[in-house]
């Protein structure tokens, strides 16, 4: 019993060794066999593909090329971005010109994207006075 534990243990050791060269043959040797890579080689040419993996996508609908115009514009922080993307996707284009328009005139000082969204707010209100209707 203790002769065959040991063998299932030289063979479970070889086949460990034997990928072991394999997965280090496979990400340290070129395709071209004669031609050795350098170690830090290989971290670049990883580096160099993150790289080419973090392109930036151009904007595919015109209300994602509105908000991002309106965030450069009005200097909007990270944290609202989300909300302009949500305005210009659910709001027609030319409310929200005019509400773009309305805050460069108006806002002189200030932060200028906490006004924007003011008027945003304000504008989506129902602007005449509330009619009640009675129970009766």
């Amino acid at each position: 019993m203790a002769k065959l534990l040991n063998d299932c243990f030289y063979v479970n050791k070889a086949i460990r060794l034997f990928w072991v060269v394999l997965l280090f043959s496979i990400f340290c040797y070129p395709e071209n066999m004669n031609e050795m890579q350098a170690f830090g080689d290989v971290f670049k040419e990883r580096q160099t593909k993150e790289v080419k993996k973090k392109t930036v996508m151009p904007p595919a609908y015109q209300w994602q090329e509105l908000a991002l115009q309106i965030i450069k514009d009005l200097r909007i922080p990270n944290i609202k971005r989300n909300s302009v993307f949500k305005v210009c996707k659910e709001q027609n284009k030319e409310f929200v010109l005019q509400c773009l328009n309305d805050t460069k005139e108006l806002c002189t000082d200030g932060e200028p994207w906490k006004y924007f969204f003011k008027i945003v707010g304000n504008k989506n209100k129902p602007q005449g006075p509330r009619v009640y209707k009675s129970r009766y």
